[in-house]
C-alpha cells in the first residue's frame, strides 16, 4: 500500500500529528510512504528530519497544483492533516482519479476563527466588510467540505468525533523511544543546564493563552517565591511567540525552541511534574494534547484540568484540576513536588494505561484497517 501523508506546511508544528502517524507507518515494510506538504520557505519543522520517508515540497504560489497533481500520482490513500483550505486543493487534485482522501482533524479550524472574531474591533464587527464576509464565506466552505468531501475521517477528540463524525484516533505513542527506563536522569537534566537537586516544572510544547499558560505562569512564579530550586523548563518557543520575552525574564526558566526528536525523552525525563491547565474554550476542548500522553509514556507526574479528554486519558494516573483555580493548582504541584513516591506511584500508573491502547502497533492495526475500509468500498 503506498500512502501520501499531507500537510498545509513543512515548516508548521502540524507536524507534530503527522510525524508519529509516518514513523509507526515507515516500521512496517509492506507499506511506502510519502510527505507531501506546501513549502513556506525557511527551516523545515524539525521533526521531519528523524523521517525516512520522502519528502515532496510544493511550492508556496504559482504552479501548485500542477506540482500537487504529480505528488500524489499512484498513492493508493491520501491522509491529509487539518482542514486547512490545502483540502480543498487535494479535494479538487482527486477529482478526476477518484484517490480516496481521508482528513485528519486535531482541532477544528472554523471554530478557532470563530472564537477569534470577538478580538476584532467592535466597530469591525459592525460593519459588514467584504473583507469579513469573505472570510466567513472561505471557511463556511471549508466546514462544508471538511464533511463532505472525504471518505473517512480520523479525529483527536470526543468533541471532534460529536462534531464531524470520522474515527477516535489519539495520537500514537512510541512507548519503546518514549521509554524512561532508557534514559539517565542526571544526564537528562544536564541536557537543558538542570542539577539534580533542581525541582522541575515542565511545560513541553507551544505557550498559548487557551492552553492555560498565563494560569501556569502565576502558579510558578508564587511557588518560585517560596522554592529557590525551582524550575520551569518550557520547549517549543519560537521566536515570534508573544511569551518568549516575558519568560526570558523570569527567574528559573528554562527556554528552548522546538527540538530535535532525540532530545525529547530528556526534555520529560528532566521533569518532576508536568502541568497542562488547559482553559474551556473552543481552542482546548477539541484537543487532546500530546504531551499529555508523552508525559505518561515517561511515568511523569501529571496534572490536567477538567478539559476535553484529558480526564478520561489519564483517570486516576494523575490529578485532575479545575481549569481557573490557581489556588488548587499551586497547592497540587506544591504536593508533588515534596512527595517523590507518590510522583512515582502515579507515574507509573500512566505509562501502564497506554499499553495496549496509544501505543504504535495498536494505533496502526486501527489505522491500517481504517485504510482497508475505505478502499473496499
Amino acid at each position: 500500500m503506498h500512502i501520501a501523508l499531507l500537510a498545509h506546511s513543512l515548516q508548521h508544528n502540524n507536524i507534530g500529528r503527522l510525524f508519529p502517524v509516518a514513523q509507526m507507518l515507515e516500521q512496517r515494510s509492506d507499506l511506502r510512504v510519502t510527505i507531501v506538504g506546501i513549502d513556506h520557505g525557511g527551516a523545515r519543522f524539525p521533526l521531519l528530519a528523524d523521517l525516512h520517508s520522502p519528502v515532496i515540497a510544493l511550492p508556496s504560489g504559482r504552479g501548485r497544483r500542477t506540482s500537487l497533481e504529480a505528488a500524489i500520482q499512484g498513492h493508493d490513500v491520501l491522509h491529509v492533516f487539518k482542514n486547512r483550505p490545502f483540502l480543498l486543493e487535494v479535494l479538487e487534485a482527486v477529482a478526476p482519479t477518484h484517490q480516496p482522501v481521508i482528513l485528519d482533524l486535531d482541532d477544528w479550524e472554523l471554530g478557532a476563527y470563530l472564537q477569534g472574531l470577538p478580538d476584532v474591533a467592535w466597530w469591525r464587527q459592525l460593519v459588514p466588510s467584504r473583507f469579513l464576509i469573505a472570510r466567513i464565506q472561505q471557511w463556511l466552505a471549508l466546514d462544508t467540505a471538511s464533511r463532505q468531501g472525504p471518505r473517512a475521517m480520523t479525529v483527536n477528540s470526543t468533541t471532534l468525533r460529536a462534531l464531524f463524525g470520522g474515527e477516535l484516533f489519539y495520537t500514537p505513542v512510541d512507548l519503546t523511544r518514549f521509554d524512561p527506563g532508557k534514559g539517565d536522569r542526571h544526564h537528562a537534566r544536564a541536557r537543558f543546564g538542570l542539577a539534580l537537586e533542581d525541582e522541575v516544572i515542565g511545560f513541553l510544547g507551544t505557550p498559548h493563552p487557551y492552553k492555560g499558560f498565563d494560569l501556569l505562569l502565576t502558579v510558578y512564579a508564587r511557588l518560585k517565591a517560596a522554592r529557590p530550586r525551582l524550575r520551569l523548563l518550557v520547549t517549543g518557543v519560537p521566536a515570534e511567540n508573544p511569551y518568549r520575552e516575558r519568560l526570558s525574564a523570569l527567574p528559573g526558566v528554562i527556554l528552548t525552541g522546538y527540538l530535535p526528536l532525540a532530545d525529547y525523552p530528556a526534555a520529560y525525563l528532566a521533569c518532576d511534574v508536568l502541568p497542562l491547565p488547559q482553559q474551556p474554550n473552543l481552542a482546548a476542548v477539541v484537543q487532546t494534547p500530546l504531551k499529555l500522553l508523552l508525559g505518561m509514556a515517561m511515568q511523569r507526574a501529571m496534572v490536567v484540568s477538567a478539559v476535553g479528554d484529558m480526564p478520561a486519558v489519564v483517570g486516576d494516573a494523575g490529578i485532575i484540576l479545575p481549569a481557573d483555580d490557581p489556588d488548587q493548582w499551586a497547592a497540587a504541584l506544591a504536593s508533588l513536588l515534596d512527595n517523590a513516591v507518590w510522583r512515582a506511584q502515579i507515574g507509573g500508573k500512566a505509562r501502564a494505561r497506554l499499553l495496549g491502547t496509544a501505543d504504535y502497533p495498536t494505533r496502526r492495526r486501527q489505522l491500517l484497517a481504517l485504510y482497508a475500509r475505505v478502499l473496499d468500498r
